[in-house]
């Protein structure tokens, strides 16, 4: 009996052109299992798209002196070219651009927030007054307050490579150079994810002999050991999903909870 397979190759974010090791490392084998289970009389969907959201379009455009969206439209475009002169084999290359998605994505969101699963609250984040808004961590460069590395980012620190807290950093300063932030109050919805946490482990428990250990291990004692916790899923951004609610204005849905509902 033939089975449904869904192949969900990962999203190139549109802000760079894609290389021989991105090609190598996750196209071409995805494109491999896809044939190999068509091949062998499997119903294969095989899906993925263009990240259109997310600091590093904003910033490339930034440093362009272009739109987001000229920037985004240019790559994803030059992708579409590269996939077919290549063969891939993809069923739907698509875009967090397309309206289905913008649709899904807002009908997830109010849905976690109708059943409990999401919350609100308030946090500290970089603001220039300069430019009149709060800046994504990828804005916020600074010195390492672990390494002592000149230019860490908001996120992370490429001279140590630790994961960073931006608000930590030393002598911070926006990428344009303006030196003048200020940690200012702004309120965002977290996904509860401890109240998800009995679902997850129940769902670590079962059924996993396919997955690697090095991927299983981590995942069951960071949920049973650990502990989950909420993380927000909105950010103060112009250029991506509108979280819709009204008096919400000036903040979309952050990419790391979108962008795999693309897969939908």
């Amino acid at each position: 009996m033939s089975k449904n397979i869904l192949v969900a190759v990962a999203w190139p974010y549109a802000n760079a052109e894609i290389h021989v090791g991105n090609i190598t490392g996750a196209y071409l084998p995805a494109d491999i299992f896809a044939r190999y289970h068509r091949l062998y009389g499997n119903h294969v969907l095989m899906v993925s798209g263009s990240d259109a959201h997310g600091t590093p379009i904003t910033v490339r455009a930034d440093a362009e002196g272009k739109s987001a969206s000229e920037i985004y439209k240019n790559f994803h475009n030059g992708f579409l070219n590269l996939f077919m002169q290549l063969g891939i084999t993809y069923d739907l290359f698509t875009t967090t651009r397309s309206e289905n998605h913008f649709e899904i994505s807002q009908t997830i969101f109010k849905r976690l927030l109708d059943n409990g699963y999401l919350y609100r609250e308030t946090e500290k984040q970089w603001y220039s007054p300069n430019e009149n808004r709060f800046l994504p961590d990828r804005y916020v460069e600074g010195t390492c307050y672990l390494c002592g590395y000149e230019n860490a980012r908001g996120d992370q620190c490429d001279g140590c490579g630790s994961i960073l807290d931006g608000k930590k950093l030393v002598h911070p300063r926006s990428r344009t150079g303006n030196l003048s932030l200020e940690l200012r109050d702004t309120e965002h919805f977290f996904l509860d994810l401890a109240k998800l946490a009995p679902q997850i482990s129940e769902y670590l428990a079962k059924d996993k002999t396919h997955w690697r250990s090095n991927v299983i291990k981590p995942s069951r004692y960071t949920v049973n050991e650990i502990g989950l916790h909420g993380r927000a899923i909105t950010r103060d951004l112009d250029w991506g999903i509108p979280v819709p609610l009204h008096e919400w204005d000036g903040k979309c849905l952050y990419v790391w909870f979108e962008a795999v509902i693309g897969y939908l």
